[in-house]
């Protein structure tokens, strides 16, 4: 049985994970997609590759959540790296192609 706390965390990993999706495919889809906390700081749409880092971040931030919980089962290892490091690629190189169109 899980305590309290690791049902919390697991539920804001849950959030951050939902956060980044609309961002990251607005992004890599090379579309602006307006980001509701910085609408006092940045006067404009973000990019879309503020976008994908957003989404990014916001995985990456749902991923440590959920490790941090013994929630979810996922380690650090050269594969992970390995297929992290290729998403992480693609979502820039296709943010900054699509954004030129």
């Amino acid at each position: 049985m899980r305590s309290m706390g690791q049902l919390v965390t697991l539920f804001l990993s849950g959030m951050f994970f939902a956060n980044g999706v609309p961002h990251f495919v607005h992004g890599i889809s090379g579309e602006a997609f307006h980001n509701p906390f910085l609408h006092r700081f940045v006067p404009s749409v973000p990019s879309p590759l503020f976008n994908v880092v957003w989404g990014l971040l916001s995985f990456g931030l749902a991923i440590a959540l959920g490790s941090r919980s013994d929630g979810l089962a996922w380690g650090l290892h050269a594969h992970g790296i390995a297929w992290g490091a290729g998403f992480v690629f693609a979502a820039v190189g296709l943010s900054l192609y699509f954004r030129a169109r």
